[in-house]
């Protein structure tokens, strides 16, 4: 459609759903994504019957763009799962509508999508997860944590998470197996998962969709806590400059200081991650604000620093 109007400066009704295959229901929603999503002046003419809007060369190369990323990409990421067989001729033919050009075809060729798929699920784990959210089913597995111990837990699955090319199961868990922790919200590492089942009994807790949105987005990183709060992070000029287009949180504050350098502030349900990603960043760091959270950096630099001492230079 916005090439139509790059084009031709108007499309009809009729035009849409003979070439898409849709409704006409269908093409005033999509009329209103053009207008409220990518923000354009999209009117209706009754006198030429056709919908009409003046749309400048950016608005359809920005876009071309974009869906030029997401063709290559999911191509890329299918041929790295080894799933290319499986992708429908459908979906093949979206992502070869994702670029007008012949040329651009030929590029498709040239991304390559890296990354470290680390820690991924047993084949056979997604599959039980996937039916209890089906069947409404509590679903029963062992767990076996980053520290020593293993313990079995029956939850009631929420959402089911990718961040950073892992996954999590966000769930119920109305019976921790570990003593002095209270039913709650807990998020489990599918990596870290055997024994899976799906029980015989429904999911019976009623929570609200806006309360599990919270707990799954709203924080930054995966894992999850009692409250959220602000965590700020300083980063010196040299780091400022890659960081300043990063998005860390969708809330994400960020400040330009005077000195070059950068102030970012997301919210957080806990240190864990926030601290991880500060210590990637080596001296190019510090954490400004709140002060326990300083104080947690302090300490873990003088672990490092002991280790160092100990370890690397005993004499």
């Amino acid at each position: 459609m916005l090439r139509w109007l790059k084009a031709d400066g108007c499309f009809s009704t009729e035009q849409c759903t003979s070439t898409f295959e849709i409704c006409d229901r269908q093409v005033k929603r999509d009329v209103d994504v053009l207008r409220y999503g990518l923000k354009l002046d999209v009117t209706y003419s009754r006198k030429l019957k056709k919908y009409v809007a003046d749309v400048s060369g950016d608005d359809c190369t920005y876009l071309d763009g974009k869906l030029f990323l997401f063709g290559a990409l999911t191509r890329s990421l299918a041929e790295k799962q080894g799933l290319t067989p499986l992708i429908g001729e459908e979906l093949k033919l979206i992502l070869q509508k994702t670029v007008e050009t012949d040329a651009l075809s030929e590029v498709y060729k040239k991304v390559e999508m890296k990354s470290v798929l680390t820690d991924l699920p047993d084949d056979a784990i997604l599959p039980v997860v996937l039916d209890a959210f089906v069947r409404n089913k509590r679903f029963v597995f062992t767990y076996h944590p980053g520290e020593p111990g293993e313990a079995n837990y029956t939850v009631e699955p929420l959402r089911l998470i990718n961040y950073g090319y892992r996954w999590f199961l966000l769930a119920w868990d109305f019976d921790p197996p570990r003593e002095g922790r209270k039913p709650g919200y807990r998020v489990f590492h599918l990596s870290r998962m055997s024994g899976c089942s799906v029980s015989d009994e429904d999911c019976r807790v009623n929570l609200p969709e806006a309360e599990i949105d919270h707990f799954a987005k709203d924080g930054y990183g995966v894992f999850i806590g009692d409250e959220l709060f602000d965590v700020t992070v300083r980063l010196d000029a040299s780091a400022a400059r890659n960081v300043e287009r990063q998005l860390w949180h969708e809330n994400q504050r960020v400040n330009r200081l005077e000195d070059g350098s950068l102030e970012i502030t997301v919210p957080v349900f806990g240190t864990k991650e926030i601290l991880s990603k500060v210590l990637s960043f080596g001296a190019s760091a510090v954490p400004v604000s709140p002060d326990f959270f300083v104080e947690e950096w302090r300490r873990e630099i003088v672990k490092m620093e002991e280790n160092v001492r100990n370890r690397l230079l005993p004499n």
